[in-house]
């Protein structure tokens, strides 16, 4: 029987490695399994990108995000896929995509605490890195003008 997952909030629990590293070898081994079959359960490969996605392995978020973007278009969910879609990319650091995937399952659910919740971290973040950049990009002009002003000096 297949297992849904339900949506999570993007905390990680570090005791969860073990679980999960059990998990998707075993989601895994349904999904080659059902790909035998004419067309796969499409709860067997949801199972598996949940998994993947939820993997420390950069390699692994990306097959699963890849895995979920199929499930999106067969319109397997679209707000399970929309908020795992979102969580993978924020892993991967792309919070723009992230956030994209976000404002998308809140037009579809505009009551979702779990995505609320995520845009909440993704906006923090996109906030953080912009001013982030903002002090980098300052640093570099003080940097400059002083380099200038020696220089103007000679």
């Amino acid at each position: 029987m297949a297992m849904r997952r339900s949506l999570q909030a993007p905390v990680e629990d570090e005791n969860a490695e073990f679980d999960l590293t059990a998990a998707l070898e075993r989601f895994e081994e349904t999904y080659v399994k059902e790909c035998a079959k004419e067309r796969p359960a499409p709860e067997a490969k949801f199972n598996y990108a949940w998994a993947l996605i939820r993997s420390k392995i950069r390699s692994d978020i990306k097959k699963g995000l890849t895995m979920m973007k199929g499930l999106l278009e067969d319109r397997f969910s679209d707000r399970d896929c929309l908020y795992y879609m979102a969580l993978g990319y924020y892993r991967l650091d792309d919070v723009l995509e992230s956030r994209r995937c976000l404002m998308q399952l809140l037009e579809l659910a505009p009551n979702c605490r779990q995505a609320i919740s995520l845009l909440d971290i993704v906006e923090d973040k996109i906030t953080r890195d912009g001013l982030i950049g903002v002090g980098i990009a300052g640093a570099a002009a003080v940097a400059v003008a002083g380099f200038f002003v020696a220089l103007s000096k000679r």
